[in-house]
């Protein structure tokens, strides 16, 4: 399900579940809403387990149909966000406090502004090689309520790009790992121990003297480009306040 050739099938027996928990409170558009269901092509798809029924729904489409069981999309513990949605909109998943797991399916391109903002129960989030770009606030919480630890990209041939405050005030964030970094914004990350950064080469990257607002993390690069790492890094951040740069080996050593 969630392929277009099975939307209409798929929100008409919606329509039915929502019919039968709350008869005629049902929305009286829900019927014109169907009847249009071809004209629109997926966009943020979101998947619910409620009792055991895996359901699905346009993100900031059908908010005010879902509510079946008078949660509503507060609820909501899992999204999958299909490639046919290509990016995720601004503000598509925001304040979504009982979120824990999104799954990014190859294809999907870009993470909008505050797209996951206050979205404090995810814990880990894995981006496929498809997605270059978080854009600002994307996984902003406020502070101390956040609870995202691992953050994992697959790589975009051409580059990652962190915008500012992506992750900001993100307390309990451990561990990013990028493949291919292009660019980290100021304020891109507020607290973070450790990031991997495992590129070809340092040419062309760009990571802001205010990327790390809190304290600095240990900067893991293969070992052939260690120098060049603390090259560009004491290009551009103040003495004292440089993060510290280490080969993959001396990480696996310690362990």
């Amino acid at each position: 399900m969630g392929k277009e050739n099975n939307v209409k099938d798929f929100f008409v027996d919606l329509a039915d579940t929502i019919r039968r928990k709350v008869g005629d409170k049902v929305d009286e558009n829900l019927v014109d809403i169907i009847d249009d269901i071809p004209r629109y092509k997926p966009k943020n798809m979101a998947t619910i387990i409620e009792n055991n029924i895996k359901k699905e729904f346009f993100g900031g489409f059908f908010e005010d149909v879902v509510c079946v069981d008078g949660t509503g999309i507060n609820a909501i513990e899992k999204i999958t966000v299909y490639k046919e949605c290509g990016t995720i909109k601004e503000g598509a998943y925001k304040n979504l406090k009982n979120l824990k797991t999104v799954e990014i399916e190859d294809g999907v391109t870009e993470v909008g502004k505050d797209a996951f903002r206050e979205c404090s129960s995810i814990e880990a989030i894995t981006f496929p090689q498809s997605v270059w770009s978080i854009q600002s606030g994307a996984f902003f919480v406020t502070l101390g309520k956040g609870n995202l630890k691992t953050v994992k990209f697959e790589g975009n041939e051409d580059g990652v790009v962190i915008k500012s405050q992506a992750f900001q005030l993100c307390y309990n964030l451990q561990t990013v790992y990028i493949e291919n970094v292009k660019t980290i914004e100021g304020l891109a990350f507020q607290v973070l121990q450790k990031l991997y950064l495992n590129n070809d080469s340092v040419g062309g990257v760009t990571i802001s003297p205010s990327a790390f607002s809190g304290n600095l993390p240990t900067i893991y690069v293969r070992d052939e480009l260690v120098e060049n790492w603390r090259a560009l890094i004491n290009s551009s951040f103040e003495e004292g306040k440089r993060p510290t740069i280490k080969g993959f080996s001396e990480e696996i050593n310690n362990q």
